[in-house]
């Protein structure tokens, strides 16, 4: 294939535009020097008609303002000395507290009896913060309240990206991390009503809201999340912060993305969202987002949610995203103390910032994986890239890498590259527990086998968050676990579902659960434009990336289970050349329809080649002309073409 230069665009010369004079006419050039211009009774009508625009102008001005008013000055000077005679003597401070004598409560008793509105407050904010205690009706509560508001506030704009933590659900589970807002004052307002509420502050809740605003541009949206950040994207936290992360990093959560542009995990800004306690009142509508908080209990006779502080809030359409939570161990869960502090469940910014503070102390040496899925997988060969120093240890159960995605001999292939980066692999191995070490690091016991760990990292899947939707009577998939919905992603009336939990109906694959970042946009920004009332049925297969390993780049599309029939196309010219192995894996249904498809080291359009191939339901009847669609080869360069033609 010939490459031929991109032709220049025409050139199209600019009119020039003509000198203009001061009331902006263009200036003509004379024809001749002999005959001067003379001005003509339209030259001073114009100039007649400016100047008395300018003189209304000023007129309006000086008539419809106090600009030059000079008695404005002087109420200026009267009110600043008013308030100067009038200002409260300053109150004595406070006498030294004497370790003998008794300390006061908050509230004074004297002076709520007294109930005299022209006394100071008699409650003490600040003390009775720290008693935990709230002021008596008969003391001027609003003034507790008001001091407690200030310094709420203050933390609000102290942390303008606060460290997140929870599971980003909003919705609560069997071992649910603390929530902050759990015994603490409603120290911020929240709608008693709004149309559209989402529980779950993660990707699938911010994409929802998006569309809705896309379809109903004055919707009032609110988003419940139990993380104190706004909504972010979580595969950074295993890939870009530690490939292309700097110094700072683990506090800014920003990296340099592979076009050099600096970027941070977070989806919005905190002034993108409208505050919980205007969203009622915007005309214009918007989208809120409530941190810190759970749903505890969803009512869906009378439309209406329970947090955690008690409080309710009424909805017209509700979205369920809470998310998942990481599959624990068995083997690990009776381990003490010391071993507990070492483990690390990968979900939330917390979890990366744990881990990456492990793996910058002076003193770490080892650091153990278990699993062998996506996230397992490149969190090994990430770690050991920005740390080439350490020793790295993953723990697999079966022969190979992504043993429920890729053929075996492409696993054992991962496995290899994995390897060849400096990972070192226990394959067929069982974990039989842990214990503490002599010198304060974890023992954990594989295979018969002692490997001391500075941390031990489980990526062995998650568990959707289902419970809160099982409590309010909503179905749950038996086989995948996920909320049962249709086709248009809803599980019952004005209720929808996306993310992790959602279990829908696609007319091309069946029915599915997928966990994907881009699985939680595509369902998102479906439900939502769904409950908008548009009615659209599932239809855009989502897709993954990975790196894992230096010459090991994998993206797929659609159902990519290694125990369908699958077909491998795989091209050895680019290793010859010293290149990455490319390949395209066919993962097809005993009908031969193709439902999924994988590649390596492939870039450029080959995701919505393949994309479009399973939208078609195409039978893979011959696999090697179906690979003719997906850059297997590189395309030869007019030189390579020319250097062939001397060589013969």
């Amino acid at each position: 294939m010939l490459f031929f230069p991109e032709p220049l665009p025409p050139f199209v010369p600019q009119p020039q535009p003509h000198p203009t004079d001061i009331l902006g006419r263009p200036k003509i050039p004379r024809i001749s020097e002999d005959h001067k211009h003379q001005p003509s009774k339209d030259d001073f009508v114009a100039y007649a008609g400016g100047a008395a625009m300018v003189i209304l102008t000023v007129a309006a001005v000086v008539t419809y303002s106090n600009i030059f008013n000079p008695k404005k000055h002087d109420d200026h000077h009267k009110a600043a000395s008013h308030k100067e005679h009038h200002a409260p003597e300053p109150a004595a401070p406070p006498p030294a507290k004497s370790s003998h004598s008794e300390e006061k409560p908050c509230c004074d008793e004297a002076k709520c009896n007294e109930k005299k509105e022209e006394e100071k407050p008699c409650c003490d904010a600040e003390k009775c913060k720290e008693e935990k205690k709230e002021c008596k009706e008969d003391c001027k509560k609003s003034d507790c309240k008001k001091e407690e508001g200030k310094s709420e506030e203050k933390q609000h704009h102290d942390n303008e990206k606060p460290s997140t933590s929870g599971s980003g659900s909003g919705a609560t589970e069997d071992e649910p991390k603390s929530s902050s807002s759990e015994g603490k004052a409603h120290s911020e307002k929240i709608p008693d009503h709004v149309p559209y509420l989402m529980i779950g502050g993660g990707t699938a809740s911010y994409y929802a809201a998006i569309a809705v605003r896309g379809k109903e541009a004055e919707a009032k949206v609110l988003i419940i999340g139990d993380e104190p950040s706004v909504p972010y994207n979580r595969p950074p936290l295993s890939k870009e912060l530690w490939w292309y992360a700097d110094p700072k990093s683990r506090d800014t959560l920003e990296y340099i993305n592979v076009s050099g542009k600096r970027r941070d995990i977070f989806l919005e800004s905190d002034g993108w969202f409208v505050p919980t306690g205007e969203i009622s009142k915007a005309s214009h509508g918007g989208v809120s987002l409530l941190k810190n908080h759970r749903v505890k209990r969803i009512d869906t006779k009378s439309k209406k949610v329970h947090l955690d502080d008690g409080r309710t809030i009424r909805y017209d359409k509700l979205l369920i995203a809470t998310g998942g939570r990481p599959r624990k161990l068995k083997e690990l869960q009776n381990a003490d103390g010391l071993v507990r502090k070492k483990i690390v469940y990968l979900r939330d910014v917390p979890d990366y910032q744990k881990l990456e503070d492990i793996c910058n102390e002076s003193d770490t040496k080892r650091i153990t994986e278990i699993g062998d899925g996506l996230l397992g997988t490149e969190l090994a060969y990430s770690i050991k890239r920005k740390y080439p120093k350490l020793d790295v240890h993953q723990v697999i159960k079966g022969s190979g890498n992504l043993p429920n995605i890729l053929p075996k001999e492409l696993s054992e292939l991962a496995k290899f590259e994995l390897e060849s980066n400096g990972v070192k692999i226990h394959s067929n191995a069982k974990i039989q527990g842990a214990e503490s070490g002599k010198d304060g690091r974890a023992i954990l016991k594989v295979s018969g086998e002692d490997l001391e760990s500075d941390a031990i990292v489980v990526a062995i899947g998650i568990e959707p968050n289902v419970k809160l939707a099982k409590d309010a009577g909503l179905k749950i998939d038996p086989e995948n676990g996920g909320i049962l919905a249709d086709s248009e992603l809803q599980a019952a009336e004005d209720v929808y579902v996306a993310g992790d939990v959602a279990s829908y109906e696609d007319s091309r694959l069946g029915r599915r659960r997928a966990e994907h970042w881009n699985h939680a946009e595509i369902t998102g920004r479906l439900a939502g434009a769904n409950m908008t009332g548009t009615k659209t049925k599932f239809w855009y297969q989502g897709m993954f990336f990975t790196k894992l390993a230096s010459k090991l780049h994998v993206s797929a599309v659609g159902q990519t289970d290694s125990k369908l029939d699958t077909v491998a196309v795989c091209s050895k010219e680019s290793e010859k050349q010293g290149g990455a192995k490319k390949c395209v894996v066919f993962y097809k249904e005993k009908d031969g329809k193709l439902v999924g498809v994988l590649m390596l080291n492939m870039f450029g359009p080959a995701i919505d080649v393949a994309r479009r191939l399973i939208d078609d339901k195409v039978k893979v009847t011959s696999p090697t002309e179906l690979a003719k669609l997906f850059p297997l080869y590189e395309a030869e360069t007019p030189e390579k073409e020319d250097q062939k033609k001397e060589e013969k």
